[in-house]
Formats: C-alpha cells, sequence, structure tokens
C-alpha cells in the first residue's frame, strides 16, 4: 500500500506553533515547527537563543483524515494554498529533508527569503554538517549564502564559505 502522507504547511495562531505541534505529536502526526538557533548579544552578554524561522507556520506529513483532524485543533487556522494549482500547497520529501538538515547543523541562523532568487549556480555542500545538500549560491552583502527552495514558501538560505560548495551546474 502506497503511504499517501504528504507535508503541507499550516497556519496557527501567533506564538501558538510549538504547543500546537506537541499537541499533533501526541496524537501520532508527523510534525514540526522550523526552530533556527542564534547567538544573540546583549550588552552584558551573549545568549543561545532559539526562535522560529516562520512564525505562525508548521509542517505537518498527513494524509486527508490526519489533515481533517489537525484543522480541529483550536490553535490550527488553515492549509497554505498553492495559487498555481488553486488547491492545497505540498512540499515534496526531498526538500523538507534538506531543510530539516539545514535547521539541524547550521553553523548560523537560517531565513527565509519569500523573494525568487536571482539566477544563480546550483551547488552541492561538500564538507560539513550539511554535506550533500544541494541548493544555488549567492553572495550576499559580501557572504556566501547556500538557499533551498521550499514549495510554497520561498527559499530558506544559510550563511556558507565557499570553500564547502562544488558547482554541479
Amino acid at each position: 500500500m502506497v503511504d499517501e502522507r504528504r507535508w503541507m504547511v499550516a497556519y496557527t495562531k501567533m506564538h501558538h506553533e510549538r504547543k500546537v505541534v506537541e499537541r499533533l505529536k501526541a496524537q501520532g502526526i508527523e510534525c514540526f515547527a522550523p526552530i533556527t538557533r542564534e547567538v544573540r548579544q546583549w550588552s552584558d552578554r551573549k545568549k543561545l537563543a532559539e526562535h522560529l524561522v516562520v512564525s505562525m507556520t508548521i509542517f505537518t506529513r498527513v494524509n486527508e483524515a490526519e489533515r481533517l483532524l489537525v484543522l480541529q485543533d483550536p490553535s490550527v487556522s488553515y492549509y497554505m494554498m498553492d495559487r498555481a494549482t488553486k488547491g492545497l500547497a505540498v512540499v515534496p520529501e526531498e526538500q523538507i529533508r534538506a531543510f530539516r538538515l539545514m535547521l539541524a547543523c547550521s553553523e548560523g541562523p537560517v531565513t527565509i527569503n519569500p523573494n525568487l532568487l536571482a539566477p544563480g549556480d546550483q551547488v552541492e555542500v561538500m564538507e560539513g554538517p550539511l554535506k550533500g545538500v544541494v541548493g544555488q549560491f549567492a553572495n550576499y552583502k559580501g557572504k556566501g549564502v547556500l538557499s533551498i527552495h521550499i514549495e510554497a514558501l520561498g527559499f530558506a538560505s544559510v550563511e556558507i564559505s565557499a570553500e564547502l560548495v562544488r558547482s554541479i551546474g
């Protein structure tokens, strides 16, 4: 039997993302809120802080029955729609895998850029914790940036050294 579960983007009430994920996981639904870590500088100290990459957004891997169950959560508003097909926006498994790896292994903060990037080199990361991730390489404010496309959201980006990637055409 083919697994009919697909990754979809659900919108939540403001600041409810982590609690929604906790409740859905308790119901056996695979989901996550994209969280990144970065060092924040205060006047007297530095602290490693976690924050959401996209506020009011969670990713759920659901079939139709589970999707309807997710919508019954009082903190879930609706699922993202695909403007082109006028149907529900579905994120391919490969993009979710690369995004989760980027969130887990990047040394700098991960950001989402909803705008399309200028054409750049398609690259593969050859070394480090992101080894094997394929994306687009660009220079932004004098720094190397690796971006991966996430259907319906835009691009997730993280700073990366040009020495760690190779062009794949």
